[in-house]
């Protein structure tokens, strides 16, 4: 299964406030909800590329975006990509989750 566009945003679809770690959170929370509906666990995601909109902002928080990973998906480490962009299409969103599962019967 293929998931694009997942942002950190709410169940009303606002972008949550509060900077980059709550949207990256949410983001993550946002990809496990979607892969959980078609049948999948967190263990399913395989890869994801993850673009931010301040790559230094990104660096400066990388030991609570880490805590906001575990949180999640433990030690489940996907192959990864991250992505420097100079903007989202969602006003206020600083990143942005593509990812990849695989969930059982697919080819």
């Amino acid at each position: 299964m293929h998931l694009a566009g997942l942002i950190g945003s709410d169940d009303r679809g606002a972008v949550v406030p509060g900077g980059l770690v709550p949207q990256f959170g949410r983001a993550l929370d946002n990809v496990i909800s979607v892969v959980r509906a078609a049948g999948g666990a967190p263990e399913d995601v395989a890869s994801m590329t993850i673009y931010v909109t301040d790559i230094a902002a990104y660096r400066a928080a990388v030991k609570a975006l880490g805590a906001e990973w575990r949180a999640r998906l433990g030690k489940h480490f996907v192959a990864t990509a991250l992505v420097a962009v100079s903007g989202l299409v969602d006003h206020g969103a600083e990143v942005e989750i593509q990812a990849t599962a695989y969930l059982a019967g697919e080819p």
